[in-house]
């Protein structure tokens, strides 16, 4: 599982007119222009670990979708995602005809909350762990 994060980890870039999604590891990198999509929804995300039959909640956070025309759907999770809230209502007002003038205040207050970076630390030093191990075999 970490090594499949490590793999499809993805940057995101948003400029006034189109928002660049790469991936470096992939050496791919996906130009959406701005006027191509159609809706941004957002839901609640929640990721759930089970053992001896009982469930436990591991991370409560949101999950976008960037709908376009006639094209697969782009999740955005705040799981993955630095400076979620920052990023959403950014792409959100870039949609705009006429612009917000968005409290950055506000804004680095939610990103600054728990955001599952301590998962994607954790899921990097096992990645790296089980990396270390495969090649002192």
């Amino acid at each position: 599982m970490s090594i499949f994060v490590l793999i499809t980890m993805r940057s995101f870039v948003l400029t006034n007119k189109a928002l660049i999604i790469k991936q470096p590891i992939l050496l791919q990198k996906r130009r959406i222009e701005l006027v191509d999509i159609e809706a941004i929804e957002e839901r609640k995300l929640s990721i759930n670990s089970s053992h001896d039959f009982r469930d436990f909640n591991v991370y409560r956070g949101k999950q976008t979708y960037i709908k376009r025309s006639n094209e697969k759907d782009i999740k955005i999770t705040s799981f993955e995602t630095r400076n979620y809230h920052s990023f959403i209502a950014h792409v959100q007002n870039e949609r705009r005809r006429f612009k917000w003038c968005l409290d950055d205040d506000k804004l680095c207050k939610l990103d600054r909350s728990w955001s599952g970076y301590g998962w994607m630390a954790f899921l990097l030093l096992m990645a790296c762990a089980l990396l270390y191990s495969l090649l002192n075999r």
